[in-house]
């Protein structure tokens, strides 16, 4: 049974120290996930979306 912790960052330096950690600790990046809402995706990680960039 695999066990799934969950937890809120109030800025994006503390949900990074939080991968960070996590890392060192010997979880796989592929094994670490985040979620964030619309505002805070183009606000704290300046994320953009439909970049055609891929396509060229």
């Amino acid at each position: 049974m695999a066990t799934i912790v969950t937890a809120l960052f109030p800025t994006r330096m503390s949900a990074e120290m939080a991968i960070d950690s996590l890392l060192r600790a010997g979880f796989r990046r592929e094994d670490i996930s985040m979620l964030m809402s619309e505002t805070t995706h183009g606000r704290q990680f300046s994320i953009v979306e439909n970049d055609k960039a891929g396509e060229g």
